[in-house]
């Protein structure tokens, strides 16, 4: 029986862990940490340990099929991160909540309706990748 390998993890000064850098350019910081980590890396922001999964199976494996396992930290009363933004919603939800929603978003993800819209995502995505090139020229 193999041993489960260690999440690599961002190296950084212990009390601020990556925040400096994160804080600076989040997105420059998680692109790097991907480029030079793989798919799955930890990395800590002050005392908070954080992961970043990339792999469409690693995300899979952690939102839908051990959803229980891998809790997303989200607390109505004190909202961190994302859940400032977006409150309780799929991203941020979990258990019966998270369920709810994830039913009502089904059929948006039906293959006929996506086939639809294809046109307009390559578009949207084309447009966005224009922007990411013109003001990160080093990716």
């Amino acid at each position: 029986m193999s041993t489960p390998k260690a999440v690599p993890q961002v190296k950084g000064p212990f009390l601020f862990g990556n925040l400096p850098e994160f804080k600076a350019n989040s997105f420059q910081a998680l692109c790097d940490w991907h480029r030079d980590h793989g798919d799955l890396v930890g990395f800590k922001l002050a005392k908070q340990q954080m992961y970043l999964i990339s792999h469409p199976k690693l995300v899979e494996q952690t939102l839908i099929k051990q959803n229980d396992v891998f809790v997303k930290m989200y607390d109505p009363k004190k909202p961190k991160g994302l859940a400032i933004i977006l409150g309780q919603g799929l991203v941020t939800s979990q258990g019966d909540l998270w369920r709810t929603q994830r039913r009502l978003m089904q059929p948006v993800f039906q293959r006929s309706y996506i086939s639809t819209m294809l046109p307009q995502m390559v578009v949207a995505g084309n447009n966005l990748l224009a922007r990411w090139q013109k003001r990160y020229p080093t990716l």
